[in-house]
Formats: structure tokens, C-alpha cells, sequence
């Protein structure tokens, strides 16, 4: 096995990620999905929404969380 990792997606790119997740055979259950377009939204925001994921990316990378 590898490094534990997670892949953040925004739900624009969500259909790219899940067909290159499955082609690497790597279960979409490591992805992450941001909603809304990173480019449009405030840092402020964009810090609020990665403070809701973060128990999510926790749990995902060590199961616990």
C-alpha cells in the first residue's frame, strides 16, 4: 500500500474524479467534494468550508474522526 491520501474535488470536476479514480482502482470513497467554484468564492468562505471537511479528510485518512 501507499501514503494515505484524499482527493479534494470541487462538484464541477466530480465526474473527472470518480472516472480517474476508478481507473487507477482506487474506491471514490477517498474523495472529498467542495461545492461551488473555489475561483468564485471568498478566502473567507473557502476557510469555512475547509474547516467543515477537515474531520471528513481526518476520518478518511485514519479512519478515525
Amino acid at each position: 500500500m501507499g501514503l494515505p491520501a484524499v482527493v479534494v474535488v470541487t462538484e464541477h470536476f466530480e465526474t473527472l474524479a470518480k472516472v480517474v479514480l476508478k481507473s487507477q482502482q482506487v474506491p471514490d470513497s477517498v474523495a472529498i467534494l467542495i461545492p461551488g467554484n473555489p475561483e468564485t468564492i471568498s478566502d473567507a468562505e473557502l476557510a469555512h468550508i475547509a474547516e467543515r471537511l477537515l474531520d471528513d479528510a481526518v476520518h478518511k485518512l485514519t479512519g478515525v474522526g
